[in-house]
């Protein structure tokens, strides 16, 4: 089959607030293929603008990658979202937390959400109001700027950058649309398990509300002087984490020859994070004790639904006698 023919995606880096303010500097400076960039600075634009407006804003993009202060939203980021959503414009949504579990941030995350962001990625930030150890230790390991910075930098590289094997625009919205919460990470590594070192870099430092979940989607760039087996090696431990059965999707490149440092870097994307299925108890119910049984010592008996008939009354149900041991035996 042959291979679809490698294209440019359209795609807006969209900063609002002071944290919009620097990453859309920094992405602006690094010229990337098929990307423009925009600031609104929130306080000096005007409320109440026309559609036309963000009409213009939003003109002949696929993605917008919307970067954001955790405050309280606007009129002029609702009005973003609508046009988004109307026009199916993949959004990404990269912000900032401050907190652990905080019900205020995350009902702006659900809101949200709701009102159009695709997938949203946030970073902690080190800051004297943290009391917990493991915020601590997570922000500690960059700055929240550089994080952002690498989740563009990665998301560019994976759908603009012509790779040896390389995703398609409709890949990437698989992987993003109505996905709520994600994780964006890089990492390297170097020498014989480069590949494995380098996975483990980038899943490092997820985020602590993230780790009860698991993640059935991984979409990973794999590039440096590697070959297959080295995206092979990343694929099977991706699929090691847990039993859950998940759909990776990868692009790769080698860049590199045997002269050159034996280097592997990746830049992986987490979704469809699910709840672990937790096992049903077995339902216990009494049971008045019939006379053929009186004579016994029913205290060492407890009765079992049937998993047989699950509704009903008790006239419904199979049930099955079970002597205990003495020490197993109920208090009645």
């Amino acid at each position: 089959m042959e291979r679809e023919e490698f294209k440019l995606t359209a795609i807006k880096v969209l900063g609002l607030g002071a944290i919009g303010r620097e990453i859309t500097k920094r992405v602006a400076t690094a010229n990337f293929d098929g990307v423009e960039t925009q600031y609104i600075d929130q306080n000096n634009t005007a409320f109440g603008l026309e559609d036309s407006w963000y009409e213009d804003l939003m003109a002949g993009i696929e993605m917008l990658i919307l970067i954001f202060e955790p405050h309280k939203p606007d009129d002029v980021i609702y009005s973003i979202l609508k046009t988004a959503k109307d026009k199916n414009i993949l959004v990404v949504g990269l912000t900032l937390r401050y907190y652990l579990y905080n019900l205020d941030e995350e009902l702006l995350f659900r809101d949200l959400i709701n009102r159009g962001v695709d997938s949203v990625f946030s970073v902690f930030v080190d800051e004297s109001n943290h009391d917990d150890k493991n915020a601590k230790a997570w922000a500690s390991r960059s700055s929240a700027e550089d994080k952002l910075y690498d989740a563009v930098e990665g998301l560019v590289s994976l759908i603009n950058v012509p790779q040896y094997i390389y995703l398609t625009f409709e890949d990437i919205y698989d992987a993003l649309s109505r996905k709520g919460h994600i994780y964006m990470g890089k990492g390297h590594g170097e020498g014989e398990d480069k590949a494995l070192s380098a996975v483990k870099k980038a899943l490092e430092t997820t985020p602590v509300i993230l780790n009860n979940f698991t993640a059935t989607k991984f979409t990973f760039l794999i590039t440096g002087n590697i070959s297959l087996t080295d995206a092979s090696d990343v694929s099977e431990y991706l699929r090691g984490l847990s039993e859950a059965e998940k759909d990776i999707l990868f692009a790769a490149s080698s860049d590199g020859d045997e002269e050159e440092t034996d280097l592997c870097n990746v830049f992986l994307i987490a979704s469809d994070y699910k709840a672990p299925e937790k096992p049903k108890p077995e339902k216990v119910m009494e049971l008045n004790v019939p006379d053929f049984l009186k004579g016994k010592n029913y205290d060492n008996y407890v009765s079992h639904r049937s998993p047989k008939r699950f509704l009903g009354s008790d006239d419904d149900f199979e049930f099955e006698f079970i002597e205990l041991d003495e020490s197993d035996s109920p208090e009645i």
